[in-house]
This record gives structure tokens, sequence and C-alpha cells, in this order.
């Protein structure tokens, strides 16, 4: 995770259309806190602020384990914020 907003910014500047990543949460060992994650779409809206026209996105996502509510309005959010480059896919049963 150390070199995530620089990589995707070089995606960005060389024209690539999307970054995606996958719907776990993330654990950064060197951060010092055992407890520490990057919660998946906020992470999507982190390296959303880093750039200008590369979509951001995540196909995996688990609704079981989450808020359906939450899950909604954090995309709302990250949709509007980032000027609607967010991408949320999943499964539907």
């Amino acid at each position: 995770m150390e070199h995530h907003a620089e990589l995707v910014k070089l995606a960005d500047a060389l024209g690539f259309r999307a970054a995606w990543v996958r719907d776990v949460q993330l654990y950064e060992p060197n951060f010092g806190d055992a407890a520490q994650v990057f919660e998946t779409v906020a992470y999507l809206g982190y390296l959303a602020s880093h750039t200008q026209n590369i979509l951001h996105g995540t196909a995996s996502v688990v609704l079981p384990l989450r808020n359906r509510r939450l899950v909604r309005k954090a995309a709302t959010t990250i949709q509007t914020l980032s000027e609607k480059r967010f991408l949320l896919g999943g499964q539907q049963r």
C-alpha cells in the first residue's frame, strides 16, 4: 500500500480507464497499529482524490457482510466526491 497513490496517479496519466481493488479490508502492517484496516470504499475515495480521469472500483462487494444502506450511502458519497468516477459492482442474489 506504500505506493498506491503514486501508482494510481501514473495509471491516470497513462490513460488507463479504471483501477480496481478487492472488497476486503486491507491491513497495513507498517502502520504501527495492529487493529488498523483500510475500508475498501473509503480507500477508493482516497485514491480518487489523487486522480483526474481514471475510474475507481470494486467488483466483488460482499453485501451479506455489510449493511446495505451504509454501502449505498458510502457509494453515493464517493460517487459525488469523485465526480462520478466510482464503480460499484457485485453479484445480486
